[in-house]
């Protein structure tokens, strides 16, 4: 074959076995193709072939260079995804790393064998030592090949050698960040911190039945651990959770001291959502405005749709499960919000009132909202002696326990006005008297001097109670102030 040429020729037909082109010229060279493979022929007739061309990367795991890679650089979360050899029998999948969480939970459903721990005998006993190593980490690698096209059904995982060890924090694995299409490694260590975010604290084991808190933990007792009878240790996934159904605490209500007219700040806490099924747990103090469309995260609008008014507006917390994500909206529905784009779980955690172009000033102290200036809500002359229901000043679209400041004056001594009944509309309606008055927050005037006393009554979903009074004549004045309310905020409903 000569060593030197001036002319290629490139024969793009196919030339069977043992065939070739004519022999080129002096000076230059024939290339050709076989079934298997490019050949060349030279000026002299010497044909060299096939030539090893490469047709692209073999699927071999050893190729793949992820110590190499980018780093994740975060922990690890469930809409992550990883490489997966189903059933390992070559057909590649990827998973999203939550799975990881499914399949190691039902690890759990069955008695672990205590003679597999490290210095331990099979014997019913196990110390806290000896627990600690179900907590070590571990890991894998797998690295990257120029020529890959990325299908990870290329990746020939089942034929890949093993990596012949226990895992270690040390080793790597490729991790989707966030299910994007940006690819990382990750170090296996980073699985632990994972799943052992599933759990809410080390277990109490004090909390035990039959334990008296030391470190040594019975089998017996660690059976409790698996079926959760008896244990502070709970997880998270799969919606588990150790909030009861209308838990709330936290999340305290107040006026915002930079906009008090428009704005309201909501203090750190936690609650279960309305429907029992979800946490929601607001891990610092947000600032929301009511006269802005709602928008993410602290010192932005809050108000789930149409424009600020003077109305009761309620206050939701709610979450987007996808993220994990919490925030809260204002809404005039006390019970279906116009919800943002992916939020699905939500929790009434109180309400406001919007009275001549601000915020009314309260306090809540748990469920008790006390208004800064009380709100004279009835002051009616000569009242009669019927039933007349009566619009207060607390929130409307809710029933609630209205705080009330009541009083009746009369300059007729001789009886006016009597007994004063303050009631539930929802109650049979009673003519009021001395007798019936003792049990229905009522009371009497004797002489011409002015009496009022504090009244707890529960309110219609209008603000709405009954009053009524024993006698009524021009000098007779009933006043009802409002207060304030107690609002349950969905804990027994």
């Amino acid at each position: 074959m000569t060593a030197s040429f001036n002319k290629v020729r490139v024969y793009l037909e196919e030339y069977g076995a043992g065939e070739s082109p004519d022999t080129p010229d002096s000076g230059e060279w024939a290339l050709f193709f076989r079934p298997d493979g490019i050949y060349i022929k030279d000026d002299g007739g010497s044909i060299t072939g096939p030539l090893g061309v490469s047709g692209g990367w073999d699927g071999d795991i050893a190729d793949i260079d992820l110590d190499g890679g980018d780093d994740i650089g975060a922990a690890l979360a469930d809409g992550d995804l990883i490489l997966v050899d189903d059933g390992a029998g070559g057909t590649n999948r990827k998973s999203a790393i939550s799975r990881l969480w499914t399949y190691i939970s039902s690890k759990f459903e069955e008695t672990p064998d205590y003679s597999d721990i490290s210095g331990n005998d099979g014997a019913t006993d196990v110390t806290a030592a000896e627990l600690e190593e179900l907590s070590d980490g571990s890991e894998t690698s797998l690295h990257s090949h120029a020529g890959w096209d990325g299908d990870i059904a290329d990746i020939d995982l089942d034929g890949g050698v093993d990596i012949g060890a226990a895992l270690a924090d040390g080793d790597l694995f490729l991790v989707d960040d966030g299910a994007g299409g940006t690819n990382r490694k990750s170090a296996i260590s980073r699985l632990w911190t994972y799943i052992s975010s599933k759990f809410v604290e080390e277990p109490d084991y004090s909390n035990i039945s039959g334990n008296d808190g030391s470190t040594d933990v019975t089998a017996a007792e660690l059976e409790e651990l698996s079926d959760g009878s008896e244990t502070t240790l709970h997880s998270h996934a799969g919606g588990s959770s150790e909030m009861p159904k209308g838990h709330l605490h936290g999340l305290t209500l107040s006026n915002n001291g930079a906009d008090a007219t428009n704005d309201i700040d909501i203090a750190a806490g936690e609650c279960r959502d309305s429907t029992g099924a979800e946490d929601m747990t607001l891990a610092s103090a947000l600032t929301k405005r009511l006269d802005a469309a709602w928008a993410v995260g602290t010192g932005n609008g809050g108000l789930d749709t149409g424009s600020i008014g003077n109305n009761t507006y309620f206050v939701w917390l709610i979450k987007r499960s996808d993220t994990g994500v919490v925030d809260a909206l204002f809404s005039l529905s006390a019970s279906s919000p116009t919800m943002p784009t992916n939020y699905d779980y939500k929790r009434r955690i109180g309400c406001i009132i919007r009275s001549s172009g601000t915020i009314l000033a309260f306090i809540q102290d748990g469920d008790k909202f006390m208004l800064k200036s009380p709100v004279n809500s009835v002051n009616a002359t000569d009242p009669g002696t019927s039933a007349v229901t009566r619009t207060l000043n607390t929130p409307v679209g809710v029933r609630l326990e209205a705080i009330l400041f009541v009083a009746g004056y009369s300059t007729n001594a001789a009886h006016d006005p009597g007994s004063i009944y303050i009631s539930d509309l929802s109650l049979t309606d009673v003519a009021p008297s001395i007798a019936v008055a003792a049990t229905h927050q009522a009371f009497s005037l004797g002489t011409d001097v002015q009496i009022g006393a504090m009244l707890h009554v529960m309110t219609n979903t209008s603000a709405q109670v009954r009053s009524r009074l024993q006698y009524s004549d021009t000098t007779t004045v009933l006043v009802i102030n409002t207060n304030g309310w107690i609002d349950r905020r969905g804990r027994l409903s």
